[in-house]
């Protein structure tokens, strides 16, 4: 019997860690992913032991589908702004 509330808990996770991805400035998003490669093996590791696989690819393509809805209905309309775009304003200024 699947448990609705490890569903939920693994597709929060998944889908924040996928979010973090997405937005992501795009030079760095290589580096960001290596980094999120860690928590991502953990979450991995954490399924396998409890063994609730079916759950945790539930929630994984729960998270994938979250993510693409985001992107469809914010994240192409509002891009992830790049560091060189970025200007500082003094006193000066």
């Amino acid at each position: 019997m699947m448990n609705l509330t490890t569903i939920l808990t693994f597709t929060l996770l998944f889908t924040f860690l996928l979010f973090i991805l997405q937005r992501a400035e795009p030079k760095k998003r290589l580096i960001v992913l290596f980094v999120l490669l860690i928590p991502a093996e953990l979450l991995r590791r954490l399924i396998m032991f409890r063994e609730v696989d079916t759950e945790g690819l539930i929630a994984f393509v729960l998270a994938v589908i979250l993510n693409f809805a985001f992107y469809l209905f914010v994240g192409r309309y509002n891009p992830v702004a790049n560091s060189d775009q970025i200007q500082v304003i003094g006193m000066d200024d």
